[in-house]
């Protein structure tokens, strides 16, 4: 490429950033690209930034330019010249001391790049501390510098040094800089006053260097930072990144040794942070999912310390428990996590004084979860994909449930939403002002926990059993009970009295459009966990199935059908023949009439051709030895 001179590269950038159509700031880019990659562009750039009358696109696009030639093309220069380069930066920096931040943030990661990589330059962290933290004109400068310097080293790739200079570099930069580093920022935080800015920037720094692991926790065993970090969340304009700080404190400090006396201090904070929560506005979501972060972190942190003492920990559970209890799907999935680690944990535990304290912990959490499980009163009001992600969620908590379900015991957990369904139905006044939400939702609990009940299981599920035929019709609750009874048909195998009030009640659900899927499903489960139970229906099942053909859709023919075929492959071969001549014949000779009359078929005839073709082949799946 010829020679070029500053004015062409001007132009140039402005015609990237300028009103002009894509042609031609494709060719912009394309022309600039080549340009980083010659060795004029350190004077180019240089010399642009040098003159602050230009615009700010210029300047930043520039300064971008010349960090990527201090990543990629330092070897252009010899050690010499890249002293030089280094007072250059230094010097554009202090003219760009008050901005704009793009082009200081930019600068700031040339010197780190340029830090990284010069391994003459000696102690530069220490250098620039002295040189630009003497003035107040320049501490935001080295505040920038201090900020980006371990997310550089950390997170850019592509600085051009082996492994082991990049692990010895990087441990004198940052390792050998994070204790002179942390009182820094602590003085600065404790001389900044009421400057909310400054105290932002200072946090923002420290929660830089915390997620770069340098600064060993242990040093805030005797810091004044976790009264800080934690007065901070009073103020609105620091909440955010004093939650973002005391995160990563807690994750740096989770259940090390040496960390103790920290974890003592910071579980102190849990009480008041807990009553803070309690006094923050409902409405305030993104306020209320950040206290929910922090007992969250807290309680996965010290999981092992809550289990051995949960009395001096139980504010952290206890605030976990609050935030089950929001009314935001957002939030609550937040603490999914500790609770399944909480409950695996606790299982492996045999000592009952232990269990004992967080058995009624998790009673609680049992009682939340079935609040949550309600749809809302006006759920009119809410679009498809609310009702979506109500779904989602639903499946999501009924996990957690399914935990304290194991830890509890089946009988103690169904217990609870077995309470209030007996309570609506033993109280016909309460019942008959109830709404279907609060019914449904405990149905809905119990179906969640069927995979946890063992079989044999005879004190609560034979009175849910028998509660179920006496709870209100309304579509909703009538969907939710059937789909209790499809959930424990492998209970109902053992206990064989409950089926033909069960059949009846799934039969009823037939009769109406809002309830014959779950019906379907339900009748399916039952005849597959059922069937040696069930032969002795088949007489009442055939006259059900032909009338239920000319009614229902394909998907529910396709669970009746299989249901059946559940049934019929449980009948001995002995017995096999009537069975599948009562079944099948009339289906054959249907089909036949249908096809020899040689007129158009109907979308209706159709449907029904293919429910009576459902039955033959699923016959033919589960009958093959004697088809």
């Amino acid at each position: 490429m010829s020679a070029v001179n500053v004015e062409q590269v001007i132009r140039v950038i402005q015609t990237l950033f300028g009103n002009t159509d894509a042609a031609s700031k494709a060719e912009a880019n394309l022309w600039l690209q080549q340009i980083q990659k010659t060795p004029e562009a350190w004077s180019l750039t240089t010399e642009i930034l040098g003159d602050q009358s230009i615009g700010v696109e210029v300047h930043t696009f520039s300064a971008q330019m010349l960090r990527n030639k201090v990543v990629a093309d330092l070897g252009e220069l010899d050690t010499s010249k890249r002293f030089e380069l280094r007072d250059t930066l230094m010097n554009l920096l202090y003219k760009y001391r008050a901005g704009p931040n793009l082009v200081k943030t930019q600068l700031c990661l040339s010197l780190v790049g340029l830090a990284l990589q010069l391994k003459e330059w000696e102690d530069p962290v220490n250098q620039l501390i002295q040189m630009l933290g003497s003035s107040q004109e320049t501490a935001g400068c080295l505040l920038e510098f201090l900020t980006v310097l371990p997310e550089e080293i950390n997170g850019n790739q592509k600085v051009p040094i082996s492994r082991d200079e990049y692990i010895e570099r990087s441990g004198q930069l940052l390792t050998g800089n994070s204790e002179n580093v942390l009182q820094l920022l602590i003085s600065s935080i404790q001389n900044s006053g009421s400057d909310s800015d400054i105290q932002v920037k200072l946090f923002a720094c420290l929660r830089s260097w915390l997620q770069s692991g340098d600064i060993p926790v242990s040093y805030f065993n005797d810091s004044p930072l976790p009264d800080l970090v934690f007065e901070a969340l009073e103020s609105e304009e620091l909440f955010d990144i004093a939650v973002d700080v005391i995160c990563e404190i807690i994750d740096e400090s989770r259940e090390t040794e040496e960390c103790i006396p920290l974890i003592g201090r910071l579980r102190t904070k849990f009480k008041p942070l807990k009553e803070m929560m309690k006094q923050t506005d409902i409405d305030d979501r993104d306020r209320l999912k950040a206290f929910c972060r922090i007992f969250t972190e807290a309680g996965e942190a010290y999981l092992e310390l809550i289990v051995e003492n949960l009395e001096k920990f139980r504010d952290i559970v206890d605030g976990i428990l609050e935030c089950v209890n929001l009314p935001d799907l957002d939030t609550v999935p937040m603490t999914f996590y500790f609770w399944c680690s909480l409950a695996s944990r606790l299982q492996q535990i045999s000592d009952p004084e232990t269990m004992k304290y967080f058995r009624d912990i998790f009673y609680s959490l049992v009682d939340i979860i079935i609040k949550q499980l309600h749809y809302p009163y006006d759920l009119e009001s809410w679009s498809a994909e609310d009702r979506e992600d109500f779904l989602s969620f639903r499946e999501e908590i009924g996990d957690v449930l399914l935990d304290c379900c194991h830890l509890l015991g089946a009988e103690r957990s169904l217990a609870r939403p077995y309470s209030l369904l007996s309570n609506y139905v033993s109280n016909p006044e309460q019942i008959q002002h109830t709404q279907w939400q609060d019914i449904e939702a405990p149905l809905v609990a119990l179906r969640s926990m069927a995979i946890q009940v063992e079989e044999t299981e005879d004190v609560i599920v034979p009175k849910v059993m028998k509660l179920i035929p006496h709870l209100p019709p309304h579509p909703k609750v009538r969907v939710a009970s059937i789909m209790v009874i499809a959930h424990f048909s492998s209970w109902t195998a053992n206990h064989p009295e409950f089926i033909p009030s069960q059949l009846d009640y799934i039969s009823a659900g037939f009769e109406h459009s809002e309830t014959a899927s779950a019906a379907a499903v339900a009748l399916n489960y039952l005849c597959k966990d059922c069937s040696r139970h069930l032969i002795d229906y088949l007489s009442q099942l055939h006259p059900f199935y032909i009338a239920a053909a000319k009614s229902l859709t394909q998907k529910e023919m396709l669970e009746i059908t299989e249901a059946l075929a559940h049934v019929i492959s449980a009948v001995p071969l002995n017995n096999i023949l009537p069975v599948v001549q009562t079944f099948c014949f009339p289906i054959s000779e249907a089909l036949n009439e249908l096809l020899n009359k040689g007129a158009i078929i109907s979308e209706e005839q159709i449907t029904q051709i293919s429910g009576k073709c459902f039955l033959i082949s699923n016959l033919s799946l589960y009958n093959l030895t004697f088809l």
